[in-house]
């Protein structure tokens, strides 16, 4: 029997909503296990730290203390409004050219 719009070579799966509830699982299960066992605390992850670690503590250093509050202030309102008033991100304004 053939349906309008398919090949006859063309194999059609239909599944319900338990089974795809059940695959998105197993997907999440195998995502989050591949990470637990291959990313996390790798030397990769621990570079991160280390970076992340070293910016702030220069950040700290060179930061205008008396400035603190403005600058958390700012820095929390760029943070929280990706988005300009029309419509465009601010690293789409400012493309970066390497």
């Amino acid at each position: 029997m053939d349906r309008p719009g398919l090949k006859s070579t063309e194999v059609v799966v239909i599944i319900d909503c338990k089974e795809s509830e059940m695959v998105k699982l197993e997907l999440w299960n195998l995502t989050y296990t591949q990470w637990k066992t291959e990313t996390l605390f790798s030397i990769q992850w621990w570079g991160m730290v280390a970076l992340i670690a070293i910016s702030y503590a220069i950040w700290w250093i060179i930061v205008d203390r008396r400035r603190l509050s403005q600058i958390l202030i700012f820095g929390s309102l760029v943070a929280s409004s990706p988005e300009d008033s029309d419509g465009y991100y601010w690293y789409q304004r400012c493309p970066l050219e390497l």
